[in-house]
């Protein structure tokens, strides 16, 4: 009995690249509100965003 070898598309990478990002675009906007939360300090909260900056090309 064989098995069907089933291959990854460049395509079906493209998608769990894209999947990923979305996950961690939303954990750092989820980390920035915690950050807002846990303080009212102005420089944490640009630390933050900084890093969500620098996050992408």
């Amino acid at each position: 009995m064989m098995v069907d070898e089933q291959k990854i598309t460049s395509d079906d990478l493209f998608k769990i690249s894209a999947s990923l990002s979305l996950i961690g675009d939303g954990l750092a906007l989820l980390a920035l509100k915690k950050a807002e939360e846990e303080s009212n300090n102005q420089k944490a909260i640009s630390a933050a965003i900084n890093r969500l900056i620098r996050k992408r090309p």
